[in-house]
């Protein structure tokens, strides 16, 4: 899984996105001149006006783009997930990434929420200020709610090798690295539905040759997250180059890759504060 900011070049594929999740939800929920208004708002212009603007997040599997997430200031605006990729959890980490983001300059986060997606921001924290009204064709009312969500920083709560709440969190170093492999094959295993007879010497071997060079040239950043000496959970992100384009003139990318968090540790937040630690390490690397 990567989790990276989309560039001009995804805006098809953004687009693709939104419109088929669109089309295949919402005429559950809303009649035809509803789900024709949510097409339009979400127009390849307006996507390609907040990509510009650097507003859109993509997530990728296996390097095709499965879902998005849009936030403007504190207004989170469009999140969307393939309907076959629902129910996996990426609509949770795109918005607990937004989150995290807000809350870097805002104490609250608001979203208009659809009826598609209510439950979920509500299950997230979200609380309805007020229900909306808005006229579309053909004397047609669309009902929306306007929620909002108190934000906290966890930067003053934790520091790179300590704890938060019960479970500690720790950036792996060099010394690490076997750890590191062990942990990564955990998650292969775990994201591939994997048993343990099967052969992992060769992806073993590669990942650790991976992290001996990565973690040599800072081309990688990793979070190892305990409960007391069990492990629990992983993060990390990868750093690259690609050709320098007018919107990244730098070349530079990184995306989140080798999120996990044991089934029974779910839903506690820990994945949310291993990513806010990343993207952290990440603004420091790039010098903002």
């Amino acid at each position: 899984m990567e989790y990276e900011l989309a560039t001009i070049e995804d805006l098809k594929a953004v687009y693709d996105v939104v419109q088929h999740t669109i089309k295949s939800i919402y005429p559950k929920y809303y009649p035809r001149e509803v789900v024709d208004f949510f097409c339009e708002l979400h127009s390849g212009d307006s996507i390609e006006k907040d990509i510009k603007n650097g507003y859109v997040s993509v997530l990728k599997i296996d390097g095709n783009i499965v879902a998005t997430g849009c936030f403007a200031d504190n207004h989170i605006t469009r999140v969307y997930v393939l309907p076959r990729y629902q129910k996996k959890g990426y609509g949770t980490f795109i918005m607990k990434n937004i989150e995290a983001q807000i809350s870097k300059k805002y104490h609250k986060a608001y979203l208009d929420a659809s009826l598609p997606a209510a439950a979920l921001y509500e299950k997230l924290g979200f609380a309805t200020v007020k229900h909306e009204r808005y006229p579309v064709n053909n004397e047609v009312i669309l009902a929306y709610e306007i929620m909002e969500k108190e934000l906290h920083k966890i930067s003053a709560d934790i520091d790179y090798d300590g704890r938060l709440g019960k479970f500690i969190y720790r950036k792996a170093a060099l010394g690490d690295i076997e750890e590191l492999v062990r942990t990564r094959i955990i998650v292969l295993r775990a994201a591939n539905k994997l048993s343990d007879d099967e052969d992992m010497n060769v992806v073993e071997q590669e990942s650790y040759a991976y992290y001996n060079r990565a973690l040599k040239n800072f081309e990688h950043i990793a979070y190892l997250v305990y409960d007391n000496e069990k492990f629990i959970g992983a993060g990390g992100v990868s750093f690259y180059q690609v050709m320098p384009t007018y919107h990244n003139p730098t070349g530079k990318k990184a995306y989140i890759m080798n999120m996990y968090t044991a089934p029974e540790y779910r839903r506690q937040g820990i994945a949310f504060h291993t990513l806010d630690l990343l993207v952290q390490d990440a603004k420091k690397q790039n010098g903002n």
